[in-house]
């Protein structure tokens, strides 16, 4: 997922990032409601490398005609599907 010059990596890692920041506070708020969107363990703090090995696992996980779309689908999706699988609430 990871190739290209250093600007552009840097650029993609800070945008994956945020995304993950994102994902957390919604999720946050999500559980305020009673209706988290996914179960992360309480004491595991997710890191850059962990929010793209989970993006790296569902778009390996995807059929081929959708990975020949990868440039439209939301990388955003991608994260939260990725973290509903990972950490899902029983």
């Amino acid at each position: 997922m990871l190739a290209g010059d250093s600007a552009s990596v840097n650029e993609l890692k800070m945008y994956v990032m945020g995304l993950g920041d994102g994902m957390l506070f919604l999720n946050t708020q999500a559980k305020a409601n009673k209706a988290p969107l996914y179960c992360q363990p309480p004491k595991l703090a997710l890191a850059l490398e962990n929010y793209l090995d989970i993006i790296n696992q569902q778009l390996s996980g995807l059929p081929e005609v959708e990975q020949s779309r990868l440039d439209v689908i939301p990388l955003g999706a991608v994260l939260l599907r990725g973290l509903q699988v990972t950490f899902p609430c029983k």
